[in-house]
């Protein structure tokens, strides 16, 4: 009995261990301000501070405390800031523990912040949802001399916090890979105006607007740091954020595309596409039967507001689906959403079930 307490113990000592600032089963939206010259907003391609929101998967906010009213949110700081007018910047990435943003290491309000003029070293932000004792924490890595000066720095990736896959635009841009401290980064390829980067299975994946070096625009399975080679996975007009999804024996590649949508293809075939205006990032939830996507929606350029959208895919319906995006919940006034990912879930928490278990199985025993 007391070996069996102790392990108990042992499980839940493990788990509270693994604290996370926002709660499984919720969304991390990254939110700013909007372009404008009022009070508090910046002009043009300025540079502007981010901040990561709680949110439920049906649009409510998570609250910093139970009946609080206040929606939990996290700052990436003052000295790491996003393009405030560029649409293709400041989508969010996640891994299994960590949530990348790329953008620029410069002051919030820093004019021209993607341009050669200012200087502004290109950075990762990495938002450890377990660090500091399960209040969060974020760290930055900066990208090494001479990567994508001049123009937009788009995406940022890590999985262990400590290699990177970046993408964005420029002479000196691409699809990349260092790792932190490298005095050089490697490009995949020759194409230098892609969008989004991201690990899938243990394979690397980019999305890009440009034809060039390439078969056409969409996304790309990338072979080899380095090499020319590619393999493309999805064609599409105008791709940002996607995914790829292996279920019931069948491959679901998702592409959100500017211009179209939510393009989903089955098996390598276009099996549907959802109509949907803006969509640059998104965010799946597995359910039984499909697919839950959440993605940021509605114009970003000279609006005031845009919005948090849910939509519902059946695996039996998908190429017949009349189902559409609709609005859950709509950013603050003079503020943007410009990603969305669910809170993975910590291997810890099968730790926890295991301990609780335990505890049950001994209360009914001494009954």
């Amino acid at each position: 009995m007391k070996k069996l307490s102790l392990m108990c113990l042992m499980g839940l000592a493990s788990a509270g261990a693994f604290a996370q600032y926002f709660p499984t089963d919720s969304l991390i939206v990254a939110s700013t301000a909007v372009n404008g010259t009022g009070t508090g907003l910046f002009a043009g391609s300025s540079g502007v501070s981010a901040n990561l929101l709680g949110f439920n998967y049906s649009g409510g906010i998570v609250e910093t405390s139970a009946g609080s009213g206040v929606q939990k949110s996290f700052s990436l700081g003052t000295n790491f800031v996003v393009s405030n007018s560029a649409t293709s910047e400041a989508g969010i990435n996640s891994s299994t523990r960590f949530l990348s943003i790329a953008g620029y290491r410069a002051a919030n309000g820093t004019a021209s912040v993607n341009s050669t003029g200012t200087g502004a070293t290109r950075g990762v932000a990495i938002f450890d949802n377990m660090g500091n004792s399960g209040a969060g924490s974020v760290s930055y890595v900066d990208m090494p001399t001479g990567s994508y000066g001049g123009n937009n720095f788009r995406s940022g990736f890590t999985e262990d916090g400590t290699t990177v896959y970046t993408a964005g635009t420029g002479t000196t841009a691409g699809w990349r890979t260092f790792t932190n401290g490298d005095a050089t980064s490697t490009q995949y390829g020759t194409t230098t105006n892609v969008r989004v980067i991201r690990t899938i299975n243990g394979d690397v994946y980019g999305s890009t607007g440009s034809a060039t070096g390439n078969g056409g625009t969409g996304v790309y399975k990338l072979t080899g740091a380095g090499a020319s080679t590619s393999t493309a996975v999805a064609l599409s007009a105008s791709p940002y954020d996607f995914d790829i999804v292996s279920d019931n024996g069948n491959t679901y590649a998702l592409v959100a595309d500017d211009a179209a949508g939510l393009k989903v293809y089955l098996n390598g075939n276009l099996a549907k596409t959802y109509a949907a205006t803006g969509l640059r990032n998104f965010a799946i939830r597995k359910a039984d039967a499909g697919f839950e996507i959440f993605g940021i929606t509605g114009s970003s350029t000279g609006a005031i507001t845009n919005d948090l959208s849910k939509l519902v895919i059946n695996y039996g319906t998908l190429a017949t689906s009349t189902n559409t995006f609709s609005v859950i919940a709509t950013s603050a006034t003079n503020t943007w959403f410009r990603g969305v990912e669910v809170v993975p879930e910590p291997a810890s928490m099968a730790v926890l079930g295991i301990g609780l278990a335990g505890l049950a199985a001994r209360r009914r025993r001494n009954k």
